[in-house]
């Protein structure tokens, strides 16, 4: 019998002592994870152009395990995020909007909102006398709901490229206007992301093609294009994609998803590019002459050390 009772006491014991360390498993905590995809109305743009900015929303799912923690319902991937705050943030030096990369500049928030039934808040960005220039953007948005809410999540960067021309030159444009997956993940972390590639139309345009690459560490899993055909190559370790359109109509616009993977590096605060530069090639004289249009921006990750 004494035997029996200091079995009993050594099991509750054992189970008081499981509570302090971890809680009781219906209290266990939990954050419901979000993903950020940041977009551009449009881009490139022409000096004096408003720019819509907007970062969406949406549920990725909960790390927990609905059983274990006595929640069993969490939202479904894809759900939007309503009533939460996002801040669209511009880089800048000295006060200055200025490009992914730049040494010494910093996120600094232009807009904040709360998120519509889409998941989405968006700014106007105005771009007169900024002609010439090229700024990063992204969309954040800081943990809510306290243990059972909305964790913090932070979308890839998107550079905004603006002409300091009054009108667009005859011939392609090109730029990344969506970005989506984790801007700031962890050191070591694999992951995909996805953006999305644009070309538009100045004028009628003759055999309009482009071509850009992915990158060294997270190579392209899968493409989409909204018209025409894309070709890959592998060179030494990037992928080289060739996307022949055909002929656009003034205005027409075409599109290209791209999804990578990988895994990201060790350093804290390095930035990683998700997107090599990317350029088209059109004719504006029925295929007698070709001009390549400028480079893009890349969209770009940081590695952030900060939980």
């Amino acid at each position: 019998m004494k035997s029996m009772k200091r079995s009993l006491r050594f099991v509750v014991g054992i189970a008081v002592l499981s509570v302090l360390a971890f809680g009781a498993p219906t209290a266990w905590a939990h954050k419901n994870l979000a993903n950020l995809t940041a977009a551009l109305s449009a881009n490139p743009v022409i000096d004096g152009t408003s720019v819509d900015i907007a970062g969406t929303l949406q549920y990725s799912g909960s790390p927990g395990a609905g059983s274990a923690t006595g929640h069993t319902l969490f939202p479904s991937n894809g759900v939007a995020v309503v009533n939460e705050t996002v801040q669209i943030q511009e880089l800048q030096l000295g006060g200055a909007g200025v490009p992914c990369g730049t040494a010494g500049a910093s996120f600094v928030g232009i807009a904040t909102g709360q998120t519509n039934g889409s998941g989405q808040f968006s700014t106007s960005f105005d771009t007169t006398g900024l002609g010439g220039s090229t700024i990063y953007f992204r969309a954040h948005h800081a943990a809510e709901g306290g243990t059972h809410g909305t964790d913090q999540s932070t979308s890839l960067g998107l550079d905004l490229a603006i002409s300091a021309l009054s009108s667009c030159t005859p011939g392609a444009t090109i730029a990344a206007d969506l970005a989506s997956g984790d801007g700031t993940p962890p050191p070591s972390t694999a992951g995909a992301w996805t953006f999305r590639v644009k070309v538009k139309a100045c004028g009628d345009l003759t055999g309009v093609t482009a071509q850009g690459g992915s990158n060294g560490w997270a190579p392209m899993v899968s493409f989409a294009p909204s018209g025409g055909a894309v070709t890959v190559r592998n060179n030494k370790k990037n992928q080289v994609l060739t996307w022949n359109i055909g002929d656009m109509l003034d205005g027409a616009e075409a599109s290209l998803l791209i999804t990578v993977s990988g895994t990201t590096g060790a350093t804290c605060d390095s930035v990683q590019y998700l997107s090599g530069p990317w350029s088209a090639m059109a004719s504006t004289d029925g295929g007698a002459t070709f001009t390549k249009s400028d480079y893009t921006g890349r969209v770009s990750l940081t590695v952030s050390c900060i939980p």
